[in-house]
């Protein structure tokens, strides 16, 4: 189309209301959360988590003791699996009342030879029941920080 000069073209008043900057739309703020809010959720999990793997777990290991104290030639007390054990060691058992090597709370005297002696420490065993009986022990050997022999006792078997 062409203008024609009998048609009036319109006259735009006040251009200014047509040109104005570019603004993009005004997106929702989303609400923040308060830090200790989270904290507090993270903890809560954490102890609920952490009480129904505790509860619904069966133990492990289930260990069976013998006898809780041994009165007679051939009784046992402690451990029953002797399988678990990887060493032992027969002798007379005594109190460590060694001031220089006080690792262990006990000692297995064997064949009266100080550098045959075994240091003692149990957890599943009371050794001062024991004290100046022999006895045959089964247990776990752990690196001394200064005697050769340091066992923790699991077994133990009255001989006399």
């Amino acid at each position: 189309m062409q203008d024609s000069p009998d048609q009036e073209k319109p006259e735009i008043k006040n251009q200014e209301n047509f040109t104005h900057p570019f603004e993009p739309p005004k997106t929702p703020q989303k609400k923040k959360v308060p830090f200790w809010i989270v904290i507090v959720f993270v903890v809560i999990f954490g102890l609920t988590s952490g009480w129904y793997v505790a509860s619904t777990q069966k133990p492990q290991v289930e260990h069976k003791t013998v006898e809780e104290v041994a009165t007679k030639k051939g009784d046992v007390v402690g451990l029953t699996d002797k399988s678990t054990f990887q060493n032992e060691a027969e002798g007379i058992l005594q109190r460590n009342e060694d001031g220089e090597y006080k690792e262990g709370s006990h000692v297995l005297l064997r064949d009266n030879n100080p550098i045959l002696t075994v240091y003692l420490s149990s957890a599943s065993v009371d050794l001062d029941l024991y004290v100046g009986k022999k006895v045959h022990v089964w247990g776990e050997t752990h690196k001394g920080q200064k005697v050769a022999w340091l066992m923790d006792v699991g077994l133990l078997e009255l001989v006399e």
